[in-house]
């Protein structure tokens, strides 16, 4: 960041060079490609991935028949420690997938622990700057892609991996097509507070964030966790450092908060799960999880039993 750097040592900052593009060029391109051979396979594309009726996330709410409309928004951290985020890179590797993609099929697994419904739609953002000469502008370039994934009886961890690999490197080969457009391409009914095509966003950053010190005046980042309405029923804001670290917004009108950390707890489960077994199959992994999380409720209920009898 040479500009930034002058600027912290006072001095004046090299003249920048002419852009060769403006905003308005990306947009007027933008609006050719739709209608161009390329954009109508993009748009082939995202119509064959979401044909079919999109399953909607049937995660039970903490306060029955929570208004989707009431958008209030709460959060709770999220960490995965260095030695498991290591090991999730290892595995990653070794099935030619990212740290991205194993988070994702992480996501994924619990989410289908959780409800049992064989595929689940994640939403991502992409940043949209395909082009080398888009890197210095500035203006909103994003796009967000709904990555969808069918989970087989017969899956293990490492063949799931596999899948979601493919299908989300599919999925950024056709990132300019709008969200907008599929939503409307798919003539889906739109529910306010709700998104047409998934529940839940998985976020991972993985750039350097740069604080900006000019005079005593301090300009850092935006910090995940600021909104004031929850634009998802989950939203996970990850950030990759030595471990990751995080929180995870979610629609406080549906769900509590303790809802909330034991979700995080069981996330970091699976991904251990996931890292020492990539051979296990699905069906095992589901069972050890919920086994602990039925030890979990009972452990509740007779902690109050025992507070009601103290109360005797």
């Amino acid at each position: 960041y040479p500009i930034a750097a002058a600027l912290e040592e006072g001095e004046a900052p090299a003249e920048l060079p002419p852009l060769r593009i403006q905003y308005k060029d990306f947009a007027a391109w933008h609006n050719a490609y739709l209608d161009s051979p390329a954009g109508q396979t993009d748009r082939a594309f995202w119509r064959e991935t979401l044909s079919g009726e999109i399953p909607r996330l049937d995660l039970p709410a903490d306060v029955p028949g929570a208004p989707d409309g009431d958008l209030k928004v709460d959060r709770v951290p999220v960490r995965i420690a260095a030695g498991l985020t290591s090991r999730l890179r290892e595995i990653g590797r070794r099935h030619e997938a990212t740290l991205f993609m194993v988070l994702e099929a992480g996501l994924d697994l619990l989410l289908h622990v959780r409800t049992s419904q064989s595929e689940v739609i994640l939403g991502t953002p992409v940043a949209g700057r395909v082009h080398p000469e888009l890197e210095d502008q500035v203006g909103c370039y994003l796009n967000t892609l709904p990555l969808r994934t069918e989970i087989r009886t017969d899956d293990t961890v490492a063949s799931l991996l596999r899948r979601v690999a493919r299908l989300t490197l599919d999925a950024f080969s056709h990132e300019l097509y709008p969200i907008d457009r599929m939503v409307e391409d798919l003539r889906l009914p739109l529910v306010p507070g709700r998104s047409p095509l998934f529940d839940v966003m998985l976020i991972l950053q993985n750039t350097a964030r740069y604080d900006l010190k000019i005079d005593g005046v301090r300009a850092a980042g935006c910090l995940p966790g600021e909104s004031h309405a929850s634009k998802f029923w989950l939203m996970f804001e990850l950030e990759e450092k030595d471990g990751i670290e995080g929180v995870v917004e979610y629609r406080a009108s549906r769900f509590r908060s303790e809802t909330i950390e034991r979700l995080c707890a069981d996330y970091a489960k699976v991904l251990d799960l996931m890292s020492e077994t990539p051979d296990l199959p699905l069906t095992d992994l589901r069972r050890r999880l919920q086994g602990e999380g039925g030890r979990r409720e009972e452990d509740a209920f007779l902690r109050s039993v025992s507070d009601v009898g103290e109360n005797f």
